[in-house]
């Protein structure tokens, strides 16, 4: 005979109720199987962070857990008696055993954007972003959506705070957390992080600028990953087809060549990433809006590292090469002019509280990679 367990999930939704007086444990169907456990959340540096996993784990995780008959006695108020009662109602996802109780959607479920937002400002310890992972996946397993501006808040911050380990974490589990490279937004600001790295070090520890150049190198192969392609034809503006992440990995090649190996291309990367670069220059779609402070921004964050390393990459070679003159080219008549014009656009409308993050890219990476 088949146990209350197994008949909650094989019965109508009215033996269900029954169930529910007689029995007060049950456990998930092989339908919801493939989640897995929840995420499991460790303590963090803040206790307002803690509080805010736990109840995204408690009241929108664990629900998105259940099938549609528990759900029911959650969400629905005609149910709430049988959770309400002196014997508790639980349920057991993957090792844990969890007791239900009345929810509303309005009410109780957090805003996703808002909460994103709190929880990016409240993770300030390294510690903090090991609970990252599980959290975009319990947004994923929830059908919560994520924003394309929400995750280049998330990489941004990881930029900042020397948690690149943490981005790549997350989309090499593309499957666990949704996070795909289909956006050249997304994957400029996650190539950024390779330049930060090596900005923090002084560009002056090789250990460091290896590093750097594989997670930059890393990046470009994730996006050639089925996984992130998704069966995708390449376009000008799919990050596979754009010259400005291969600049990236141009940079710190270059860079380590340069300034460890006496700007000898020892192992080849400064040739094979300029010319697959440059390959791709027809792409570049270079534009600033009339005198726009945005777009003068962006170009400047995108594309000044670009432009140092052409600059780098020349030393690495010899005069008077196809590669060496497509790049000179390439740097004095279709870069430079914008870089220029960027420039002069922030220098005179700049903000008198906050330098723009282009201009301090711009003006950063000539005063470190000058020498």
């Amino acid at each position: 005979m088949a146990s209350s367990r197994s008949e909650v999930f094989h019965c109508c939704y009215a033996c269900l109720r029954r169930s529910a007086l007689r029995t007060r444990t049950f456990t998930t169907s092989s339908a919801r199987r493939k989640h897995g456990s929840l995420p499991a959340f460790t303590l963090t540096s803040s206790p307002d962070l803690d509080a805010m996993l736990d109840t995204w784990r408690s009241k929108v995780f664990l629900p998105s857990h259940l099938v549609k008959p528990q759900q029911a006695l959650i969400y629905k108020k005609k149910n709430h008696h049988l959770l309400t009662g002196e014997e508790p109602v639980t349920v057991s996802v993957g090792s844990e055993i969890h007791t239900l109780v009345p929810l509303d959607h309005l009410r109780d479920e957090p805003n996703t954007k808002k909460s994103f937002q709190q929880i990016l400002a409240l993770m300030q310890a390294p510690a903090d972003w090991q609970n990252i992972v599980g959290f975009l996946e319990g947004l994923r397993i929830a059908r919560r959506t994520v924003s394309l501006a929400m995750m280049q808040k998330l990489v941004r911050k990881a930029n900042e705070m020397g948690r690149q380990g943490t981005v790549m974490e997350i989309l090499r589990g593309v499957e666990r957390t949704g996070v795909v490279l289909r956006d050249v937004d997304l994957v400029r600001e996650i190539m950024i992080g390779a330049v930060m790295r090596a900005q923090k070090a002084g560009w002056d520890n090789e250990a460091v600028i290896e590093k750097a150049l594989k997670y930059a190198e890393g990046v470009v192969e994730l996006c050639e990953d089925p996984r992130h392609t998704e069966g995708r034809r390449i376009t000008a503006e799919d990050p596979r087809a754009r010259p400005e992440v291969l600049g990236i990995a141009v940079l710190l090649a270059s860079v380590k060549a340069v300034r460890f190996h006496e700007s000898r291309d020892e192992d080849g990367k400064v040739k094979r990433d300029a010319e697959r670069m440059m390959r791709l220059w027809g792409n570049r779609g270079l534009r600033i809006n009339g005198d726009d402070l945005h777009s003068a921004n962006h170009l400047l964050v995108t594309w000044s590292p670009v432009w140092h390393g052409m600059r780098m990459a020349l030393e690495c070679m010899g005069e008077g090469s196809d590669l060496a003159s497509q790049l000179q080219d390439a740097m004095t008549q279709d870069l430079e002019p914008f870089l220029q014009k960027a420039k002069d656009i922030l220098t005179a409308k700049k903000p008198d509280a906050k330098q723009p993050r282009g201009l301090n890219m711009y003006e950063s990476l000539a005063t470190e990679l000058s020498s």
